[in-house]
């Protein structure tokens, strides 16, 4: 749906004031070359109206950025403006509204200035592009809801604006630091070394000599240093355990995007060494269309538990969460803990 509005110049409000005065004068001593000069206004005025009206009427407008978007990168946002009608659109200013980020607690617009350019032409079956910058967006999904085009007619007599529904979504993914071991502190659950080695591709049985056939990746370095003779290590057989990431979102901003980065990189470690990934945490209030789609997703009245299938929807997950007031011991006893290795956070 489009919104108009035509507000008039100062030189127009002259012009309807002189047209008034011109007929009133014109009915009283009933001169014709009034009238034809009070029509001469009227034209123009007629004109004006309809030709800034049209300037705008049947522009096209879409707007375009990078699917992947992270934490702190400059986004470029490119509009691009179609004139499909067979005459040249003259003096339009197009101003993209400042986008909004999708909260829990509400939508919050983002603190950057309002993006626009003037174009004083554009010709027939062509199109522009408009491309600006937004530095810096936080985690979060950020939603535009509309661009706004203003205009006006030849002689500068009447100014309208059209407000143009292009709404439009885009997702800024958290940087994810690689992580070459989990900390032991980390980890809730660890009854037996077991549960260690399953997640930390700790998987040395023993190590004994080096025999020829013996491939050179699995020469143990470090032990050979020790003992100056070739040692190689022989892996054992051991089931991939369940690893569930236990994500306390009542926190303040600062802290929780730090317990976001590290609930990402436990689970790219733990999806890249085989182990199946869940994150648990309080459901937050954000509409239903931005909750990512997950297959064996459990619901419950205060929690979510999200089974990671793969990196990409745990990047989704990710980017999606917010504060909330609900701890995560609160909840801690919905969850399903049978031979898992519990992880919390923070």
């Amino acid at each position: 749906m489009n919104n108009y509005s035509f507000r008039p110049t100062n030189i127009a409000l002259v012009l309807i004031f002189l047209l008034l005065a011109f007929f009133m004068a014109a009915t009283n001593i009933q001169a014709g070359w009034l009238y034809a000069f009070d029509s001469i206004i009227l034209s123009l005025l007629v004109f004006s109206i309809f030709n800034a009206f049209f300037s705008i009427n049947k522009i096209k407008i879409s707007r375009h950025h990078s699917p992947y978007i992270y934490a702190n990168d400059n986004i470029s946002i490119t509009l691009s403006i179609f004139n499909p009608t067979k005459r040249v659109i003259t003096f339009l200013e197009i101003n993209d509204n400042t986008p909004l980020k999708i909260g829990a607690y509400g939508n919050i617009p983002v603190n950057t200035t309002i993006n626009s350019k003037l174009f004083p032409e554009i010709p027939s079956k062509n199109k522009v592009d408009f491309t600006y910058t937004i530095q810096s967006l936080k985690r979060g999904i950020y939603k535009f809801n509309s661009v706004m085009v203003n205009s006006h007619d030849y002689f500068g007599l009447f100014h309208v604006k059209k407000i143009i529904n292009l709404p439009s979504v885009f997702k800024v993914y958290p940087v994810v630091p690689p992580l070459t071991e989990i900390p032991e502190a980390l980890i809730h659950k660890a009854n037996t070394n077991k549960y260690h080695r399953s997640i930390r591709g700790d998987m040395l049985s023993n190590l004994r000599e080096y025999v020829p056939g013996d491939s050179t990746n699995l020469i143990h370095w470090r032990t050979t240093a020790r003992y100056q003779k070739l040692m190689v290590k022989e892996a054992e057989e051991e089931e991939h355990r369940q690893v569930i990431i236990l994500i306390d979102l009542s926190y303040s901003d600062e802290y929780l995007e730090d317990i976001i980065k590290k609930a990402g990189s436990i689970a790219q470690y733990c999806l890249n060494n085989g182990n199946p990934v869940k994150l648990f945490c309080s459901k937050i209030l954000i509409p239903a269309e931005f909750i990512p789609v997950t297959k064996n997703m459990k619901d419950y009245s205060k929690a979510w538990e999200i089974e990671a299938l793969n990196w990409h929807l745990v990047l989704e997950w990710l980017t999606i969460l917010d504060k909330t007031e609900i701890k995560i011991d609160d909840i801690i006893n919905d969850i399903d803990k049978r031979d898992a290795v519990l992880i919390k956070l923070p």
